[in-house]
């Protein structure tokens, strides 16, 4: 059988030093100009007989030479580079070496203008050519291995745990001075959260054995915590970040440990599983309805005498109003977009990026393919508290701030909802508003609308075409082809959308 192995992580080519008539073009890849050169230091050929190298040129007659220790060092490999239609991966014959080495890359080209980059490297990797050239079937596979290497998949780099061999040691620091290392230093777990068996390999893999064995408690407890607050908006342990001896101690230990063992043992951490568990339960499944002395004696609901009642986050909110209106899109998967947001949000002055807004169903689509930018937030989503993505959130913080019923009474999103949504109901009605606003309320909260809503909602439909019927302009602007009938009956809908029990799980 013909086979080969591709050791990864290829070198990327950043890792240059001692740069000659040389540079690091975008930060990340090895630009060598005529008589240029670059040292890479501590690199394991593995006796590899060829080198993978990642490259692009604009001009022909480059002659690349890659030596062991420095310019005078013996020469491992000599090859010739021309001009390439984009990025280009090529097997060059290596000298075969054992143990580590310091690769001397210079490139020649009298051709080339004294600051013209004769090539652009991206990385390297040391694979061995593949054997049996003598066997039938050896050109087959050959050429299946050269298009797989110029196979253009995502170029979004994955994170994999360095090989023995790309390792470096760990010392501990004399009184942290880091120029003085100590005691070298291996990674090691708490033997108070379970032995480390001998099976396992001293790796990543090793360590999510470790982290899921039986007779770790720490692991199943964190994910009973984070689904419960999930579920309650409230962990049995409040501190979702902190579950420790600093942190503030479970309410219902006894609970916590039950639901923990269930996962690891009775449904081998299945998540559905355990979520079934709790919104089955009649602790999950009460109502949330308080009285004024129950309040009073637990406000935070830690002996779950009622159900949970919570704010919804951000996105749950957003997909919320286009689900009831019909607007949602059942589309999945595929590249970001980017739904109406309001203008000037975005002003990149310098790589001239822009909002633009996405068409059809794409712009209704579920929250979490929106386009989100560091600098830049989603608006509504921040209103909402969603993290900004400049660092890691274990918890959201859950806010109740006006700014966040302008959102719901004025972003585009849900006024594009409610005007969906009265188109609906409108016409189903037969153009009646109180059947109109009795179908909206029930679509929107599932269940009857109270007397003293409906007479609300009534009234403000009233005030709302009566507005419209006086200022057809406004009526257009608001919504272009609708008569005033409509357009109040969609001002109705926007202001049951910013309901407090909308947006709120009960």
């Amino acid at each position: 059988m013909l086979h080969t192995s591709f050791y990864e992580p290829k070198y990327a080519a950043h890792l240059a030093t001692d740069f000659k008539n040389a540079e690091l073009i975008d930060t990340k890849w090895l630009g060598l100009w005529p008589g240029g050169s670059a040292l890479y230091k501590n690199i394991s050929t593995q006796g590899s007989d060829q080198v993978l190298l990642n490259y692009w040129s604009g001009v022909d007659g480059t002659k690349m030479t890659i030596r062991k220790d420095g310019p005078a060092g013996e020469i491992l490999a000599s090859f010739v580079i021309n001009k390439t239609q984009g990025e280009v991966i090529r097997e060059i014959p290596f000298k075969p070496l054992q143990g580590k080495v310091n690769l001397y890359f210079e490139a020649q080209n009298p051709r080339a203008a004294p600051q013209q980059n004769t090539s652009s490297i991206v990385w390297f990797a040391f694979v061995p050519s593949l054997k049996g050239k003598e066997k039938s079937g050896f050109t087959a596979v050959k050429k299946s291995w050269e298009e797989l290497l110029q196979v253009r998949g995502t170029s979004l780099p994955i994170l994999i745990e360095n090989p023995d061999y790309m390792t470096r040691p760990t010392f501990v620091f004399d009184r942290g001075n880091w120029m003085v290392p100590g005691e070298k230093v291996s990674p090691k777990t708490p033997k108070e959260l379970g032995a480390w068996k001998k099976e396992w390999p001293a790796n990543r893999l090793g360590f999510a054995y470790w982290l899921t064995a039986p007779e770790n408690p720490l692991t199943a407890r964190t994910l009973v915590n984070r689904v419960w607050d999930q579920l309650f908006g409230r962990g049995l342990t409040a501190t979702l970040e902190d579950m420790g001896t600093q942190s503030e101690p479970p309410r219902h230990l006894e609970l916590l440990d039950y639901l923990a063992w269930k996962t690891v043992q009775d449904y081998d951490w299945s998540i559905k599983s355990l979520i079934r568990e709790i919104v089955t339960s009649a602790t999950y499944q009460q109502s949330s309805n308080i009285s004024t002395a129950a309040y009073q004696k637990d406000p935070n609901n830690q002996w779950y005498a009622r159900g949970p009642r919570f704010r919804l986050s951000a996105e749950q909110i957003r997909d919320q109003a286009l689900a009831s209106s019909g607007l949602l899109s059942p589309k999945m998967y595929g590249v970001p977009v980017m739904p109406t947001q309001p203008e000037g949000i975005w002003q990149t002055v310098y790589n001239g990026e822009s909002w633009k807004e996405s068409e059809g169903e794409d712009k209704y689509r579920r929250s979490v393919y929106t386009f989100l930018k560091r600098t830049s937030p989603y608006p509504s989503f921040i209103s909402f508290d969603a993290g900004s993505r400049e660092v890691c959130l274990s918890k959201r913080l859950v806010t109740n701030t006006p700014l966040q019923a302008l959102v719901t009474l004025n972003d585009p999103v849900y006024l594009d909802a409610a005007k969906a949504l009265s188109q609906k109901v409108w016409a189903k009605s037969e153009k009646n508003p109180a059947t109109a606003i009795q179908e909206m309320y029930k679509r929107l909260l599932l269940m009857p609308i109270s007397e003293a809503k409906k007479k609300s909602m009534m009234q403000l439909y009233a005030t709302a075409k009566t507005e419209f019927d006086r200022d057809p302009k406004a009526r257009d602007e608001f919504f272009p082809g609708a008569d005033a009938s409509l357009a109040a009956l969609a001002v109705t809908a926007n202001a049951m959308m910013n309901l407090d029990e909308y947006l709120t799980k009960p």
